[in-house]
């Protein structure tokens, strides 16, 4: 399914529409099974021209300003579509928040690897995939209707699995991760990642996660009270993956995520 061509700004964009369908499979002698399928729809996106947002812009895919450094290996011009998105990244960037540093950021100094931010369907996701120059790409899909303090765990959220895909791919590359507790998850579920990565995700990163949300919050609330809006990033898996004990300690915080949600100063034009 292809989409028209969309013009925001100064950048244009044609997207396609993508069903895919991700399961977990084994295989006995010459029998292959596969079960645990979940389909979602993405959106590929081509875009071209210039960002002229955050104190102007250039010719071609120039990034935004804020993103001063072109060879930093972090391409975000298809999301910035999404003003949303412009006003995180550019938060973000500006080095604060030592968990999108030591994941996000990592990419800045790397050669062979390009980060790159896209267009999704309402399935946050991340990929990676080698181009005919051997550079490894990690993209990360976002769905870029969602809130400000969605969209903000999910960069967090999807900036894991990046750094997780950088690890497995060179486990020489520093993340600031603890990848070694990662492996061990990534061994038990047998390297299928949608369980490794989100049980993962639940032992060390819910309350991490929820921290900078309050911090981008301006402090409005106590920390707890976000633990359920990163929670629901893991809940399917967590479930599905039957860790309980997760499920127990952090679903009941979900009672919170419309007080989270409501009334955020994250992104709202006034604090950025």
């Amino acid at each position: 399914m292809n989409g028209e061509l969309l013009e925001t700004r100064d950048v244009v964009c044609n997207w396609t529409l993508y069903q895919i369908t991700e399961c977990y499979c084994s295989r006995a002698g010459w029998i292959t099974s596969c079960y645990d399928c979940n389909t979602y729809y993405q959106y590929e996106w081509v875009c071209s021209g210039s960002y002229s947002g955050g104190g102007g812009g250039g010719g071609g895919s120039t990034p935004p300003s804020s993103d001063s450094d072109p060879d930093d290996n972090i391409n975000p011009i298809e999301a910035l579509i999404s003003p949303i998105f412009e006003c995180l990244y550019n938060e973000f960037m500006k080095g604060n928040y030592s968990l999108f540093n030591q994941t996000i950021g990592v990419f800045k100094d790397l050669t062979n690897y390009q980060l790159n931010f896209k267009p999704g369907s309402i399935y946050d996701h991340t990929s990676w995939w080698y181009d005919g120059s051997n550079i490894c790409n990690i993209d990360i899909y976002l769905d870029l209707n969602q809130s400000p303090i969605n969209m903000a765990d999910a960069i967090l959220h999807e900036g894991i699995h990046a750094a997780m895909s950088l690890y497995l791919v060179d486990d020489g590359i520093p993340t600031g991760l603890n990848t070694v507790q990662y492996l061990q998850y990534y061994k038990t579920y047998s390297g299928y990642r949608d369980y490794a990565d989100h049980v993962f995700i639940g032992d060390f990163y819910i309350k991490p996660i929820a921290r900078v949300l309050r911090q981008l919050d301006s402090n409005r609330l106590p920390e707890y009270k976000y633990y359920g809006i990163v929670y629901e990033g893991i809940e399917r898996a967590v479930e599905a993956a039957g860790v309980t004990r997760l499920v127990d300690e952090y679903s009941q915080y979900k009672s919170y995520n419309n007080e989270a949600r409501q009334n955020s100063r994250i992104c709202d034009g006034s604090n950025y």
